[in-house]
């Protein structure tokens, strides 16, 4: 009996190794080799349907009268701010009113020294100027009860004490010699203003709009009116480099410009596309435009797109925001952005056995530690990245927000255990 049952042991074991082997071997050699997959989560992201140029900036702009004398120059409004029709923008200073501008300084310290030490000394001897009020006050009424009870005698005493109170107020406040010393100076600075008036020109502009002080000799070739005369080569040749920027008291010749006015309300870019891009486009449709050298995305709308000699395209595109920003600049680096999808974004190498238009596609996901293959459809895509979707019927087998999903898929099976 023994041996029998010892039997049965071993052959009971032996099925339970057997079990054993069938069962989890085929797991642990799963395990093993999910050491080389590597996995993400979906989430939600965007892929523009876009063109990146750079772009030329037309705009209407007309250069302000110069100086009628060499100077220095004084803004009175900033780069890109928008002005009004016959406003100040600009004072241009000679030698002889830049001294005068130190004589004003000067003589407005003086004016408010003077005037802080008379409130000081009205001040400090306030209490003896309460004093005094309160005298003349009682004197004057003693001065009305005389007349009341028709008693003329002390009357012309207490006129002269309430004469000689107001004269001792006076000196105290200091009133003659403080005001005198204060007119006189404020008399002395209008001078001095008047002389300053006489060696300044004012530059105005006849006009409303931008301003700029960034003149660089195509204010006049570069015009909305040439737009449909442009061409790949001009764009090229155009050197946003040269600049001529005039700052705050730097000198200015008489004769030459110096400031513009950008007038009207819009901008146009103009870029040079290849055919294959160009394509994306058509005139009078309105698109999206990224403006990188701001960090904004505006509306714009196509105005033109043409094709030009050597088989390329140029584009046209207006927007109408942020000419303040861009008043100092010719060229623009930007995004001509045709759509924008969002939605569950993947890196194209993520997918795999796509159809022919790479309209469907498979991803596998991971469920519970094990591979499962998904079939999604590609809503956009672009050289990196797709979006995707559950097929429009599908209601079990979906793909969903913070799914994991793996990112390479070569050599990955379906059922296969991934360890996370």
């Amino acid at each position: 009996m023994p041996e029998k049952n010892k039997g049965k042991r071993l052959k009971t074991g032996g099925m339970l190794l057997i079990l054993f082997s069938l069962l989890y071997i085929p797991s642990l050699f799963h395990w093993l080799s999910s050491d080389n997959v590597s996995s993400d989560i979906l989430r939600i992201g965007i892929i523009e349907d876009s063109v990146n140029a750079e772009g030329l900036l037309v705009r209407d702009e007309v250069l302000l009268d110069p100086s009628a004398t060499d100077g220095k120059l004084i803004p009175e409004v900033s780069e890109g701010e928008r002005i009004p029709a016959f406003g100040r923008v600009a004072t241009i200073s000679n030698k002889a009113s830049l001294s005068l501008l130190k004589e004003l300084e000067d003589i407005n310290t003086q004016i408010i020294q003077a005037q802080t030490e008379r409130a000081k000394k009205t001040d400090f001897f306030s209490e003896d100027i309460a004093k005094i009020d309160k005298s003349i006050g009682q004197k004057v009424q003693g001065i009305i009860n005389l007349y009341n009870i028709n008693s003329m005698a002390g009357i012309g005493q207490l006129t002269l004490e309430v004469d000689r109170l107001i004269e001792k107020k006076a000196a105290i406040a200091g009133e003659g010699d403080g005001d005198s010393h204060i007119k006189s100076l404020k008399q002395e600075k209008e001078s001095i203003q008047q002389r300053i008036n006489s060696n300044t020109s004012q530059i105005i502009s006849q006009y409303s709009g931008i301003i700029s002080f960034i003149i660089d000799g195509y204010e006049q070739i570069l015009t909305p009116k040439s737009l449909k005369e442009l061409t790949p080569e001009i764009i090229k040749s155009v050197n946003s480099e040269k600049l001529q920027k005039i700052s705050s008291y730097e000198e200015v010749n008489t004769g030459k410009p110096f400031m513009k006015v950008i007038k009207g309300n819009y901008t146009y870019i103009a870029a040079v596309l290849e055919p294959e891009k160009a394509g994306m486009f058509k005139a009078g449709e309105s698109i999206d435009v990224r403006l990188n050298a701001v960090g904004a995305v505006v509306a714009g709308y196509v105005t033109d797109l043409t094709k030009k000699n050597g088989g390329k395209y140029l584009i046209t595109v207006r927007v109408d925001r942020f000419s303040g920003e861009l008043s100092s600049m010719r060229k623009i680096n930007v995004d001509f952005i045709k759509d924008s999808y969002e939605g569950l974004k993947i890196p194209l190498k993520s997918l795999y056995s796509p159809d022919a238009g790479w309209k469907k596609a498979r991803v596998m996901l991971i469920k519970a530690n094990s591979v499962t293959a998904r079939e999604v459809d590609v809503l956009c895509k672009d050289e990196e990245y797709a979006i995707i979707g559950t097929p429009e019927n599908e209601v079990k087998k979906t793909v969903n927000l913070y799914d994991t999903y793996i990112l390479n898929p070569e050599n990955i099976k379906e059922g296969q255990i991934v360890l996370q």
